[in-house]
């Protein structure tokens, strides 16, 4: 496993003891806005261990991110079959209190990286609820194009697609 850093992050893969950060994050009633809804302890849990579980199977997935030590948020390159064909998301979540402030971009741009350079990936997909406007933002100056109307975990999101030059 293996993680990345940026100007101003660190990118540590998910690891257990990760778990009070994601309760943290996914128990805040404005990241909920954003992801369709919060997630109570037990929901946290199974998605960790489904986190840790996807870096074993593809040496690939979910990490914290940390600015000056302080865990601000998570970037994940996750494997979706969404569309009825393998592909590889990109996605991201930060404590409400770092939003505004780039780290989403900058996350985004570094996973991006590493999706292109480490694991040879010629295409990654995103999306959001189309009511997310700073994620469409952040897709957008990551360079993601098009827009496809998909429904994940049954509410209608807007997809877009990232391709690297060869």
């Amino acid at each position: 496993m293996t993680g990345f850093t940026t100007a101003r992050l660190v990118a540590a893969p998910l690891t257990a003891a990760d778990t009070a950060l994601f309760e943290r994050l996914w128990g805040d009633e404005r990241v909920g806005q954003t992801l369709g809804g919060t997630r109570d302890q037990d929901q946290v849990r199974e998605v960790v261990a489904a986190g840790l579980e996807h870096w074993q199977r593809h040496g690939f997935g979910r990490w914290v991110l940390r600015a000056d030590q302080e865990p601000v948020g998570t970037v994940k390159l996750t494997a979706w079959n969404g569309l009825g064909r393998p592909e590889v998301e990109l996605g991201y979540a930060l404590l409400p209190e770092f939003w505004g402030r780039g780290y989403a971009t900058e996350a985004g741009a570094g996973a991006l990286h590493h999706a292109h350079s480490s694991l040879g990936l010629t295409e990654v997909v995103a999306f959001t609820l189309p009511e997310n406007h700073a994620s469409l933002t952040v897709m957008q100056r990551l360079g993601f194009v098009g827009e496809e109307r998909v429904v994940v975990e049954r509410r209608v999101h807007v997809l877009r697609r990232r391709r690297f030059e060869r």
